[in-house]
């Protein structure tokens, strides 16, 4: 029997190497860069305040699309039987997890920049 004929609660093929570096590239480089540009565009139309926390606000939302991909969907799979999707799965986020330490501080980095350049108004300090 082929593995592709077996029903998917039976597979345990190991991930090639372009389906880890398509997760990687989507999960920590594609969605976040699209995610950092709706939020920039909804703080530029005034979805976010410019004063107070709105900045804050806008940040995280900016960290929030950049953190790595959860094991939810590994347990869910665990959990219906289907152990070689959530084995498979489970050795892609091997190597993305670690990949994620490098993407996640230049993603903040990045978010952190676009909101104090362009959407936190500069503090007035007065007396000086």
């Amino acid at each position: 029997m082929k593995s592709s004929d077996q029903p998917l609660h039976q597979l345990r093929v190991q991930p090639r190497v372009s389906e880890v570096v398509a997760l990687a590239l989507l999960r920590l480089v594609f969605m976040p860069a699209c995610g950092c540009a709706l939020v920039f565009a909804a703080a530029r139309a005034g979805a976010f305040a410019s004063t107070g926390p709105g900045g804050l606000r806008a940040l995280l939302v900016m960290v929030e699309w950049s953190v790595p991909p959860a094991q939810n969907v590994v347990v869910m799979l665990s959990a219906s039987e289907y152990h070689g999707l959530a084995q498979r799965l489970a050795s892609m986020y091997l190597v993305v997890y670690p990949l994620s330490v490098l993407t996640l501080t230049a993603w903040t980095s990045l978010a952190l920049y676009i909101v104090t350049e362009n959407l936190w108004e500069p503090l007035a300090i007065s007396g000086l």
